[in-house]
């Protein structure tokens, strides 16, 4: 019964670490989005700094060299804007991985946790099945012994009333 009781704190421990190490996995995932993310939102904000110095800049200029300074700010706005679309699209994308990353990371968390869970059950049915087993012989072993005793007390008991 010891041997059970360890093996069943040996499979808890061990579930509770997979599960200690899935979290400090998602935690980790986390704080990497997190921390992205900031850098992220820093670099828009150090290009929407940029952006408005440039335009600050521009009309200035504009009041001296209209035409000349109007084909220069449209070409300006449409690369900023193709950066920040590109941007944009990289933020997405890379947080779409990183969800990804967590969602599969979730899912072999919960696949393991599942796989334990059914060894457990496989575990608990053989040990119930092995003590079922071994409560049954003992109890075929009992029945033979107290038939033997029964049969000796009978025989023993036709002995003294033969004598």
């Amino acid at each position: 019964m010891q041997y059970l009781h360890a093996l069943e704190e040996k499979v808890v421990a061990r579930f509770e670490n997979e599960v200690r190490m899935r979290k400090e996995m998602e935690r980790k995932a986390l704080l990497l989005i997190e921390e992205r993310y900031t850098f992220l939102i820093n670099e828009l904000a150090k290009e929407e700094k940029n952006r408005n110095e440039s335009l600050e800049n521009f009309q200035k200029i504009i009041d001296t060299d209209i035409p000349k300074i109007q084909d220069s700010l449209k070409d300006e706005q449409m690369e900023m804007n193709d950066n920040d679309n590109a941007l944009n699209t990289r933020i997405t994308e890379e947080t779409q991985r990183l969800v990804d990353m967590v969602m599969s990371e979730k899912k072999a968390r919960e696949e393991t946790e599942e796989a334990l869970l059914e060894m457990l059950k496989a575990m608990i049915n053989a040990m119930k099945t092995q003590l079922e087993n071994e409560r049954q012989e003992r109890q075929n072993n009992q029945d033979y012994l107290i038939n033997l005793l029964e049969d000796m007390c009978n025989k023993l008991s036709n002995a003294t009333d033969v004598i």
